[in-house]
């Protein structure tokens, strides 16, 4: 994928979670912040400027999307999603984007599990 792929998916990612956040009667934040490329990777050390969600729940919960790398670099589109609830981390979550679009714990990625995310329990960690 081309950054400006990846840039667009993420987008989509953002726009179905502050969908299903809004019906839920949470609060989406869209942002931009910077991830650093780090200089094994590239010959000069430098940020970009990626997409960023913070969605804010009821009951103190927040929940934050954020790159496990930039889009610049030729890596697999995956996006970390930290839970925290009442200043207490809970369970992070991964969505990686493949083939037939994102993938969530099961599969393609739908509203039901997108709901979990987003609340404080959440579906139990995936045991290996």
């Amino acid at each position: 994928m081309t950054p400006e792929e990846k840039a667009a998916a993420l987008h989509t990612l953002h726009r179905n979670i502050g969908r299903v956040a809004q019906s839920m009667d949470g609060t989406p934040i869209h942002g931009a912040k910077h991830i650093s490329l780090p200089s094994p990777v590239v010959a000069e050390p430098r940020a970009e400027l990626v997409p960023y969600l913070r969605v804010e729940m009821p009951d103190n919960f927040v929940v934050e999307s954020e790159l496990n790398d930039p889009l610049s670099l030729p890596y697999a589109l995956s996006v970390k999603l930290t839970r925290t609830h009442n200043g207490g981390r809970k369970t992070d979550w991964q969505f990686v984007h493949g083939q037939d679009g994102w993938c969530g714990r099961q599969g393609l990625l739908t509203d039901d599990e997108i709901r979990a995310c987003l609340t404080p329990e959440g579906p139990p960690p995936l045991q290996f």
